[in-house]
């Protein structure tokens, strides 16, 4: 949303720890491609923004490395040490214990699960956009319904629009 290109990786599937020798042009697993990302000078914040689009790499699901990653935290840790472009890393457990090291390289942000007056609202948005008719109690009882997923809850809107162009509370209550 703010001109950057993002990249994302899937912390779980990055194939752990870089080969510490990686030369640079040389792209082996994915953690060695990471590890060349954050480094390369083309990402530099000095470049010409006119031919060198803003970077951001995105690590999601850090606290799902799993127990044969060793050395995949040390190494996220190396790399945001030297990156060039911001990195934003995002897990479920904050608390995990293969992230103890980590937070003292990070910016920590808390998100709260959003309340189902607030999906309602993001919802109607929706709705109203693919001229889906709904009204805001039946959205309140599908956010409700959902467990405040809002992933799950727009599914279940596009399921619902492939047979009604209106919603109604009673149409959602018995789901």
């Amino acid at each position: 949303m703010l001109g950057f290109q993002a990249i994302e990786v899937n912390a779980s599937d990055s194939g752990g720890k870089a080969d510490a020798k990686i030369e640079k042009g040389i792209v082996g697993s994915n953690a060695n491609s990471i590890k060349e990302l954050v480094s390369n000078e083309a990402f530099s914040v000095n470049m010409d923004r006119s031919k060198h689009p803003k970077t951001v790499l995105i690590m999601d699901d850090i606290d799902g490395m799993s127990a044969g990653d060793r050395g995949g935290v040390a190494d996220l840790i190396a790399s945001i040490k030297i990156s060039k472009i911001p990195i934003i890393c995002i897990c479920n457990d904050r608390y995990s214990q293969k992230l103890k090291s980590l937070v003292n390289y990070c910016l920590l942000l808390s998100f709260r699960k959003p309340t189902k007056q607030q999906m309602a609202k993001r919802l109607m948005q929706v709705a109203t956009a693919e001229g889906l008719q709904v009204n805001q109690i039946a959205l309140e009882e599908l956010a409700d319904r959902v467990n405040g997923d809002m992933r799950m809850a727009v599914n279940q809107l596009q399921y619902m629009s492939l047979s009604m162009s209106v919603i109604k509370y009673d149409d959602i209550r018995p789901m």
